[in-house]
C-alpha cells in the first residue's frame, strides 16, 4: 500500500480537493507500475479526513482507503465515519 497525504494537510485540518486526491492516487499508482513492471499497489488518501468528507474519497476507484488522523481521536466523529463507509 500507498499512502498519500499532502504536506500541507498534516495537522492543519485542511484536506485536499476530493478531485485533486484522486488525480494524484492515479499519478502515484501509474509510476508505481512503471518502476514496479506493472505492478498495482493500493493507494490511500490521508490528510484531515471526517465523517463528512470520507464518501468523497471513497468515491473514486483510484483510492482504496483512506488514514484517518485526529478524527480517530473524536469517538462521535470515527462512528460517522465507520457508519458512512460500512
Amino acid at each position: 500500500m500507498v499512502a498519500y497525504e499532502p504536506i500541507w494537510a498534516i495537522g492543519t485540518g485542511r484536506n485536499c480537493p476530493p478531485a485533486d486526491a484522486r488525480a494524484m492516487a492515479e499519478f502515484i499508482k501509474k509510476e508505481i507500475a512503471n518502476i514496479f513492471a506493472n505492478r498495482s499497489l493500493p493507494v490511500l488518501y490521508g490528510g484531515s479526513v471526517n465523517g463528512a468528507n470520507v464518501a468523497d474519497y471513497l468515491c473514486y476507484h483510484e483510492i482504496r482507503g483512506v488514514l484517518v488522523g485526529g478524527a480517530s481521536l473524536r469517538g462521535e466523529e470515527i462512528k460517522k465515519i465507520i457508519k458512512t463507509i460500512s
